[in-house]
């Protein structure tokens, strides 16, 4: 039986994804003649069944997390790329994928002493994916992506803090995505009582220019495309607090969340920092 500060969990989740407007939008992006892309708008929601058995472990100091998963769906949408007489790629979205995940996510945070944290957050998985219906497409291969940071309290109301990550090309059913990396150092001051705050970042010091690459295959034809760009990017933030919320905000009883949007097929560059 799981003590004090410990839990274990076992579940299963149905769950809806619906398309969002990048999938669905039929306008034809063709800024690059030779990239040509479009949505679907007769895109139908994705249903997957999702097992989750997880354990965890809670200390004043110490933290850490283990969850393995496995996750089915028998209509994702997929990105579908063809070739064109002229060589450009034309690419759209269907619900033709049969997609299965299995992986194990780990989450650690260590607090050894007032001034310093640090914590860590990776995961694995191995995706297998093929096409429904007149496509004779599929791939799989192992996915893995890790995320290391911490803060550092180095005199009275300063601190720095750093933060890095790398996360490997993702399994797609054409091909596969570019992996993704980035860095960043940071410090930061608290002044007038703790009312202002001035800090400066600076991310990806160690690289000027970052590359991605994406590949893309099946029977039929074989393409890549390279992405260049800036990647050193100096910040400087200036917040103050005007006051305090003495009162509490009532909250509407009804509203909208549009939480059960598919990512952007793209999100791989988003949301790692």
């Amino acid at each position: 039986m799981p003590k004090a500060g410990q839990t274990i969990k076992v579940s299963y989740t149905q769950r809806l994804s619906r398309p969002g407007i990048n999938y669905l939008n039929p306008y034809v992006d063709n800024t690059d003649s030779m990239s040509i892309r479009y949505g679907n708008p007769g895109l139908k929601s994705e249903v997957s069944h999702s097992f989750e058995a997880g354990y965890t472990y809670f200390k004043p100091k110490f933290n850490f997390s283990a969850t393995s998963f496995a996750s089915m769906v028998n209509n994702s949408i997929e990105p579908i790329s063809s070739i064109e007489n002229n060589g450009a790629t034309t690419t759209t979205y269907e619900n033709i994928g049969r997609n299965q995940r299995y992986g194990l996510g780990i989450y650690l945070s260590f607090r050894p002493s007032a001034k310093l944290n640090v914590n860590f957050n990776g995961n694995g998985s191995y995706s297998r994916l093929e096409a429904n219906g007149d496509y004779t497409i599929n791939n799989e291969g192992f996915y893995y992506g890790f995320s290391l940071g911490g803060r550092l309290t180095l005199w009275e109301n300063g601190s720095a803090s750093f933060n890095g990550g790398f996360y490997s090309p993702q399994i797609q059913l054409q091909g596969k995505s570019s992996a993704y990396y980035y860095t960043s150092l940071g410090v930061s001051q608290f002044l007038l009582k703790r009312k202002l705050m001035l800090s400066v970042s600076l991310r990806d010091p160690f690289w000027y220019r970052k590359q991605y690459i994406t590949k893309k295959n099946d029977i039929t034809f074989w393409t890549q495309n390279e992405v260049s760009q800036l990647a050193r990017i100096v910040r400087f933030n200036l917040t103050y607090n005007f006051g305090q919320m003495k009162s509490e905000v009532k909250k509407a009883k009804r509203g909208i969340k549009n939480d059960d949007l598919k990512p952007n097929d793209n999100n791989q560059e988003a949301g790692k920092e």
